[in-house]
């Protein structure tokens, strides 16, 4: 084997030992105990509200880490769940009927009311004629593949009946994107011995109304509801159980000073939690407006926004969502004196980490380190490859974590004492020394008596 490939081989074999290798005790500040139950593919906690203390905000979540009974690192990384999944889904669903309007004359008005649902105000003057313009509403919007008309009835004596028929799609009944132009239905009389053909395939089709529209022929589907469309398509569903549930903390002022006419109250917090709202609580004043900024230790930082309640708003709080970020002291000013100072609660919502099991159970998490910090495990990869082999809508199961064990405790977090500057110090020495040298050169040339002659007074 070349030496440099077994140099690199090497290389990549210490990688792998120093990921997986046991992780000293003092490096770390607390521990958590992991619950789970066993035979799951991966795993996933919610960091709790102390974990926030030994967590240093400018590591990212990177001096959390995994690991098994052992003490070796397991594969983790922050999870970062779908936003949605896809399902297949077929519905049955009512053509609704859009009346014809005789020529010159205002067509029926179309609109939704507040829940969405379709109203079809009709005009003034309807043409006899029938129908030649269908909607139907899927009440959520869905990416169709495919939709089945009812069969249109076949005149006396015909073998079969030939309709063309457009579909378009629309998320709010005003705009239209067409899905096809001219798609062919064929309804066969009760004598035929093959079925009708009304399925129409369709590609690229998404959102919640579709339009049926009859290009050529003239069908005599039923005009008060009776009639029924078959959609099938894929259904994006929120996944909201993969969300952590938001959690309030409410808080007191640790400071209060005046600034200008109005006062300013500051609030700091133990540790710097992920906070995305804030909710603000009528007390004894009858209005009260406060802008909300967040602080960078002495100086303002962001502005977050403003914050009113009166005394006829309700249950006499209103909230304000915020950017999502760890804060650990904010700030609000209110322009006039209150006779409370304001009564706050930050909403947050735990950070969450997902595990694949490795090595032996329990499992534990480690949180807050100074130098220590969690390998880049490609543990995306890893869920997207489970999410292939395990059954449609799979997430990593629920684990819990029990009160946190002192470690290291500060330890962990504080910077280590410099080491001791020895070249100082030899510079003193060499200094010294030199100094030494001269003086005892300088003593020297003066105990040395002149060697030239000595000339008599």
């Amino acid at each position: 084997m070349r030496p440099d490939v077994r140099r690199g081989l090497l290389a990549l074999a210490l990688v792998a030992s120093c990921a997986h290798a046991a992780v000293p005790a003092e490096r770390f500040a607390t521990e958590y105990p992991i619950a789970a139950a066993p035979g799951a593919p991966a795993y996933v906690v919610s960091l709790p509200q102390d974990a926030y203390t030994w967590s240093r905000p400018d590591t990212a979540l990177g001096d959390i880490v995994v690991v098994d009974a052992t003490g070796q690192q397991v594969p983790s990384g922050v999870y970062q769940p779908p936003q949605s999944v896809s399902r297949p889904v077929t519905l049955t669903l009512p053509l609704l009927a859009v009346p014809a309007a005789q020529s010159g004359s205002p067509g029926p008005r179309i609109e939704r009311s507040t829940n969405g649902d379709i109203v079809i105000q009709p005009g003034n003057d309807n043409a006899p004629g029938p129908v030649h313009e269908w909607l139907i509403d899927a009440r959520t919007s869905i990416n169709l593949t495919q939709i089945t008309l009812p069969p249109a009835q076949v005149s006396e004596g015909a073998d079969v009946r030939l309709d063309n028929v457009s579909i378009d799609v629309s998320d709010d009944l005003q705009t239209w994107t067409s899905l096809i132009r001219q798609a062919t239905i064929l309804s066969r009389g009760h004598g035929g011995d093959t079925p009708d053909v009304t399925t129409v395939k369709l590609e690229g089709g998404s959102g919640r109304y579709f339009r049926v529209r009859i290009v050529s022929g003239s069908v005599h589907w039923a005009t008060e509801g009776e009639a029924t469309a078959i959609l099938a398509g894929r259904l994006e569903e929120k996944l909201s159980a993969d969300e952590a549930p938001r959690q309030w903390l409410d808080v007191q002022p640790s400071n209060t000073r005046s600034s200008g006419q109005g006062v300013d109250y500051d609030y700091t917090l133990a540790a710097a939690l992920p906070i995305d709202a804030l909710r603000l609580t009528r007390g004894h004043d009858a209005v009260a407006r406060v802008d909300a900024m967040a602080l960078d230790g002495e100086h303002l930082g962001e502005s977050l926004g403003t914050l009113v309640v009166t005394a006829g708003q309700g249950d006499g709080s209103t909230t304000l969502e915020i950017p999502a970020g760890r804060r650990d002291a904010l700030r609000l000013h209110s322009a006039t004196p209150l006779r409370d100072p304001p009564r706050l609660a930050l909403g947050w919502v735990p950070d969450r980490f997902v595990f694949v099991p490795e090595g032996q159970a329990p499992y534990r998490l480690l949180v807050g380190s100074r130098i220590a910090r969690r390998p880049a495990w490609p543990i995306g990869d890893a869920l997207a490859g489970l999410r292939k082999q395990q059954p449609e809508g799979w997430r990593p199961v629920e684990a819990t974590v029990g009160p946190g064990e002192r470690m290291a405790g500060e330890d962990a977090l504080a910077a280590p004492e410099a080491p001791f500057d020895w070249t100082r110090v030899m510079l003193w020495v060499v200094l010294g020394a030199g100094v030494l040298v001269v003086v005892g050169m300088a003593a020297s040339l003066l105990r040395k008596p002149p060697s030239g002659p000595r000339e008599e007074p």
